[in-house]
């Protein structure tokens, strides 16, 4: 006999965060997205199939990480909301659709793809990074800059140093 899937989290003390399911389905479908790429722009060249890997990957790295489990707010969703239309899928399909030309009607050259792929993923890469570092230091410590400090014993006066 198994387990059922609702007593795994009980056993084990852990609690599934509300997130947890749509970033699953969301990061499945991401992957898929790009195996239905990497699948049809193979012919084009190496370049447009690692650079958009590498794309992937910093994407599924901010969908995991980008977004604090115990404070998620809208600025880290709309960020990788951003990140994920306008960077990646928004490319893709235009590079499906008619793999020489872009909306704007320019021309798709290998180089440039992988160029502009890999500075979208070290953009980022560089924003998870850094955004998850500052999360984590907030939530663990004050913030110095903004601390309200009593002036006298009523409550009433108070300055922000």
């Amino acid at each position: 006999m198994g387990l059922r899937r609702r007593e795994w989290p009980q056993l084990t003390g852990e609690r599934r965060h509300f997130l947890d399911g749509p970033r699953t389905a969301l990061a499945v479908f991401i992957i898929a997205t790009e195996i239905v790429f990497v699948f049809f722009m193979a012919s084009a060249g190496i370049e447009f199939v690692l650079s958009s890997i590498v794309l992937t990957l910093a994407l599924l790295l901010q969908l995991s990480f980008g977004m604090q489990r115990d404070a998620a707010t809208p600025a880290d969703i709309v960020a990788f909301i951003f990140n994920w239309l306008f960077l990646d899928l928004a490319p893709k399909i235009q590079l499906l659709s008619v793999p020489t030309r872009l909306v704007n009607t320019s021309t798709v050259s290998a180089q440039e793809v992988l160029v502009t792929n890999l500075l979208c993923a070290l953009f980022i890469v560089t924003f998870t990074v850094i955004y998850a570092r500052i999360g984590s230091a907030a939530s663990g410590k004050p913030n110095p800059a903004a601390t309200i400090v009593l002036v006298s014993g009523d409550a009433r006066s108070w300055d922000i140093r």
